[in-house]
């Protein structure tokens, strides 16, 4: 594993080596080291160490707590943790009861699917894979581990549909039946909106979007429901628009836009205005001439912007010479405003561009 080359995970394994010989690699690090994927942050497990002892093991190694009740420390990009049992005592995501674990099986039971619960002896090598997660993954299918802890978190519902967009994965029908039946209404926009975020960034959203149909979610997070036809059309314009354009914010734009939405009350319902503020302001066209090309690159070179999804669209930048660069009006703000006032003086300005573009345009053509 490329962990093995990062001198601050080997300082913490030597560290760490005088309280236990029972180190694990859990979670996401285990699974992407599987699927050939770096990891961003790494979680760790000590085993046979009590709270206290853990607490000031980690003090002393100069990691932070940020999760004391379910006694969590990190230090740099990794989590330290005692390996620990969860149970729901009440109501949210804060209403759980954690107790400390001292048996591999039953610390990996909490986890919500089989491809996060595998682990790795970091001292060994030694792979615990309790629940059939590499099989699992080699085969691309997102189950569940234990289906009556499962349905304690709500949020696992929406962390399928991102796992399902990033990993490629497609939902075993236990698991399926169950997440249907589990009531997300008592999530936070804040909680829900994390897991979105990962949905938005993923690379196969066929995945991510044939589970949220399946699921009904659409009606929750975008308030509609999409007939089966029309959503196999919103998944083919989406992959092929991201064929082209490489920008995390393709994936709402298309989406908002293609069903006509209303971009701002949406983004705002998702907590989203401040983050995606820049679709708001992106135009979109179905069909799009050559003058309307011009027109977008006054403000930016046409590979930047949102609506350049298809071949020939492509094309035509680089044929009007706006692909790279933006349009190069000599329209002199300065000339027109000496003679007008106020509003006038944009409305000038943009008559006297456009007809500079269907200038340059005809010019071209001739």
């Amino acid at each position: 594993m490329k962990i093995y080359q990062n001198d601050d995970f080997i300082a913490l394994l030597d560290y760490l080596k005088k309280f236990s010989s029972r180190i694990y690699l859990v979670g996401g690090c285990v699974r992407d080291h599987f699927l050939g994927r770096a990891s961003a942050d790494v979680d760790v497990e000590l085993y046979d160490v009590g709270p206290h002892r853990f607490e000031q093991i980690m003090q002393d190694f100069g990691a932070q707590g940020v999760g004391k009740s379910y006694f969590v420390y990190k230090y740099k990009s990794f989590d330290i943790s005692l390996p620990r049992t969860e149970s729901k005592t009440g109501i949210g995501h804060k209403g759980f009861s954690v107790a400390l674990a001292t048996d591999e099986r039953e610390a990996s039971r909490r986890r919500d699917f089989t491809i996060n619960a595998m682990m790795i002896n970091a001292i060994s090598g030694k792979v615990l894979d309790f629940y059939g997660g590499l099989a699992d993954l080699h085969a691309r299918i997102l189950r569940v581990v234990d289906p009556r802890t499962f349905v304690e978190d709500s949020l696992r519902v929406y962390r399928a549909v991102q796992f399902a967009a990033r990993f490629e994965l497609r939902t075993e029908h236990h698991t399926l039946e169950l997440m249907r039946s589990i009531d997300v209404s008592d999530l936070s926009c804040e909680r829900v909106k994390a897991e979105l975020i990962k949905f938005f960034r993923a690379p196969a959203h066929r995945y991510g979007m044939m589970l949220m149909q399946e699921l009904g979610l659409y009606e929750r997070v975008f308030g509609l429901r999409i007939d089966t036809r029309t959503h196999e059309r919103l998944i083919k314009f989406i992959e092929h628009g991201e064929s082209f354009v490489r920008n995390e914010m393709f994936f709402l734009y298309a989406f908002l836009n293609f069903l006509g939405l209303d971009k701002d009350k949406i983004l705002k319902n998702l907590g989203l205005n401040s983050l995606y503020k820049r679709l708001l302001s992106e135009p979109f066209f179905k069909r799009v001439s050559d003058e309307r090309l011009c027109k977008i690159a006054l403000k930016m070179p046409l590979k930047q912007w949102l609506g350049l999804y298809c071949k020939g669209r492509v094309q035509a930048a680089k044929r009007l010479g706006i692909w790279d660069k933006k349009f190069k009006s000599l329209v002199c703000a300065t000339d027109v405003a000496r003679n007008l006032r106020g509003a006038a003086i944009g409305k000038e300005i943009e008559r006297l561009q456009e007809a500079e573009i269907r200038a340059f345009v005809a010019a071209l053509k001739a």
